[in-house]
């Protein structure tokens, strides 16, 4: 059972669950069968994937399949342009219920921010791949990961940035406002809610750029700096009785941490390098002068000096050193004289200054939300959907071409389009199509359909939902949008926002025609 926390605090809900354990792997195809196309083609429309995957779940006994009574029939011939489906899924968080200065804050400051440390990081980690593909393919899904979030918060900036969609937050905000401030009563308990607000965002805009940035560890850091960050926290914590320390460092957790740090594997000097000048050059454009990521820079140095002087002056790589420091406890850390530990404790008496603040800015968030809510609740009721809260919800929609390049995006793309795109891009990564469907190629029906797209609302993380049909057949499984889907996290407009889907009709196809996956 879970209490579920609906319209920020407007309503309150108890959901229960059945879970099954354990699940076992069924089936699953190639990487590039699942992911054809790659970052290039990630959140993007026409799309040719087959990106599912089959469990099973057992019972107790971990040997006898599930009794699963209640569950959707397999339509074998799909939905169609114009038909109703529905998409049921558990989207994590959507952000559309929130006031005009929130969504500055994420316009000007916490996307713009938050994208710049992707940007910089895969520059380093593309420079890499292309430079030594063997590691390249070793930091993969690290990569996939960094592109996936990289290409999201580029299309949420965008929609932030979208003069049309901004007018429509201003519209909606002075509407909400009338209706409040016409019932005396909501007016004299709600009224100062965006006043109040707003005063918060001012706070975390000052803040936010010290939090993050001087998190030794934030978003795939520097070897060298995140190990010397982790090592100064351990030691600090484990001076401390144990019921006082973050539950990181406790118990086995904190036994995990000690064995990491005494692992001697050797660490990329030019990834640590990279990502170390990155966060010298971010801290120059987000950070005061006087910030201890500045301050490491001699006058006149660039940041890849002074990540080289940091790094080859520092003796953290070394194992030895680090256990000396650990069984020196503090002092020894005080002592060190080492240049990235001086830094890391700079950066974290600079983040312990602001954390209070930032706190506090968060609590006083929290509140003025739920308020916030209660009045929104007041006025419209459910007629609003609640934002994504990682529940079980049900979204309508349209299998619907859309407006593109001048032309139309089509409802459906076919197995044809999925041999098409391979020999236009001459079977070149990343749209190379793995060899199970050349030796397929004269068996498999060309024409049946392998994607589709529809009007459904399922921003927030759907991937693996069920498409169903009015019927509650099953027509689809639901695992990305387009580009234009993107802005929707701040503010649903559906004129050409698409969920993309495989097929029922493609799935069975494949499994059939290229895997030999007999019914059982």
């Amino acid at each position: 059972c879970q209490v579920v926390n609906l319209f920020h605090g407007g309503q309150y809900m108890l959901y229960k669950y059945r879970r099954f354990q354990p699940v076992k792997l069924v089936f699953a195809p190639e990487l590039q069968t699942g992911f054809f196309g790659g970052d290039a083609d990630n959140f993007v429309y026409p799309r040719y994937n087959l990106d599912i995957t089959f469990v099973r779940a057992y019972e107790e006994d971990g040997t006898t399949p599930a009794s699963t009574p209640h569950y959707f029939a397999w339509d074998a011939g799909g939905a169609g342009e114009g038909e109703l489906v529905f998409v049921t899924g558990n989207p994590g968080s959507t952000a559309r219920q929130i006031t005009l200065a929130q969504y500055m804050y994420e316009r000007e400051i916490f996307h713009p921010m938050i994208l710049a440390f992707f940007d910089q990081r895969l520059e380093i980690l593309h420079e890499i791949q292309r430079t030594d593909p063997e590691r390249g393919r070793e930091m993969q899904n690290m990569i996939f990961g960094f592109e996936n979030t990289q290409k999201l918060y580029r299309g949420e900036l965008a929609g932030l940035r979208s003069d049309y969609l901004t007018s429509r937050k201003i519209k909606w905000e002075n509407e909400f406002k009338a209706e409040v401030a016409a019932n005396p009563s909501l007016q004299a308990e709600y009224g100062d809610v965006w006043d109040q607000l707003a005063d918060i965002q001012k706070k975390k805009a000052k803040l936010a750029a010290v939090v993050y940035m001087n998190n030794p560890g934030f978003l795939g850091a520097s070897r060298h700096l995140a190990t010397a960050g982790t090592l100064q926290q351990y030691v600090t914590e484990m001076a401390r009785p144990e019921s006082e320390r973050p539950p990181q460092f406790q118990g086995d957790r904190a036994a995990q941490v000690s064995a990491q740090l005494a692992s001697d594997d050797v660490w990329p000097m030019d990834q640590s390098l990279g990502m170390l000048a990155g966060r010298l050059m971010l801290a120059e454009q987000w950070l005061p002068a006087d910030a201890p990521l500045n301050r490491a820079r001699n006058p006149g140095e660039t940041p890849e000096a002074a990540a080289r002087r940091l790094i080859q002056g520092s003796q953290i790589g070394d194992p030895a050193f680090r256990q000396a420091m650990i069984d020196g406890g503090p002092e020894a850390i005080a002592n060190a004289n080492d240049p990235l530990l001086d830094l890391v404790v700079e950066m974290r008496a600079a983040q312990a200054q602001a954390l209070p603040g930032w706190g506090a800015a968060n609590a006083a968030e929290d509140v003025q939300n739920e308020r916030f809510a209660k009045a929104l609740f007041a006025v419209y009721g459910t007629d609003l959907p609640p934002d994504a809260t990682f529940t079980l919800r049900i979204t309508d929609g349209v299998v619907e071409r859309y407006r593109y390049n001048e032309t139309y995006a089509p409802a459906q793309t076919s197995i044809y389009g999925f041999y098409a795109r391979a020999t236009e891009f001459e079977n070149e990564m990343p749209w190379t199509m793995p060899q199970s469907w050349w030796d397929a190629k004269d068996d498999v029906d060309m024409s049946v359909p392998i994607n589709f797209v529809s009007t459904n609302d399922i921003t927030g993380g759907n991937s693996g939902s069920p498409v169903i049909d009015r019927d509650a057949q099953l027509v689809g499984i639901a695992f990305d949008g387009n580009p234009e889907s993107l802005p929707n996290e701040f503010f649903f407009a559906a004129e050409d926002g698409r969920t993309v889907s495989v097929h029922s009709a493609g799935i069975i196809e494949a499994l059939s025609c290229v895997y030999h996956m007999d019914e059982r």
